[in-house]
């Protein structure tokens, strides 16, 4: 898990509410847009057709949350780096694998989590590079304590985790202690 300064994580929570708005504001343009790109975005029989999933651009990440973070070094590993660049792009621009991806490293949440579950909510078993349904597992898997700050997030991923049933057995249990928590 990447270390994150609390000064950015308080800048963080307070840009949270300000992108908050924009966010909500635009949920259902968000929704049908991403529905459709995923339905193109698969051709016959379901095979992926390469194209990357773009979330329509409601806002980007602020430009202190961006430039927060130093140069990862030379040395660093594919993730950090990856990560780091992936907080360059404006959030329209990024994929399911690059939520999934910044989810996963508790990277953003107050701006990507709203997004994740508008994803989740019209395709519970959305993937990104790793295996269907790996974005729920990466938004499930959080800890408690992000799901006390954003209770509302909360109670909505839990209808739509409540809703599920066959799902595989590692994120059947993933998706229980969600539930129990």
């Amino acid at each position: 898990m990447l270390s994150v300064p609390a000064a950015s994580v308080a800048r963080a929570h307070a840009g949270a509410i300000a992108i908050g708005r924009v966010v909500l504001r635009c949920r259902r343009s968000a929704s049908r847009i991403a529905a459709r790109l995923r339905r193109e975005e698969h051709g016959v029989a379901g095979e992926p057709s390469g194209r990357r999933v773009k979330l329509p651009r409601c806002g980007g990440i602020p430009g202190e949350l961006r430039d927060g973070w130093p140069t990862p070094p030379v040395e660093a590993s594919r993730l950090v780096s990856t990560v780091h660049n992936l907080r360059r792009q404006p959030i329209g621009e990024l994929t399911v694998e690059d939520m999934r991806l910044l989810i996963g490293q508790d990277v953003g949440l107050g701006y990507l989590l709203p997004l994740a579950l508008e994803v989740l909510r019209d395709d519970p078993m959305a993937e990104g590079d790793m295996y269907e349904g790996d974005l729920l597992a990466a938004v499930v898997t959080r800890s408690p304590a992000v799901w006390n700050e954003w209770p509302e997030l909360g109670r909505e991923l839990g209808v739509i985790v409540s809703e599920l049933t066959d799902l595989p057995p590692s994120l059947m249990q993933e998706t229980g202690r969600f539930l129990a928590r």
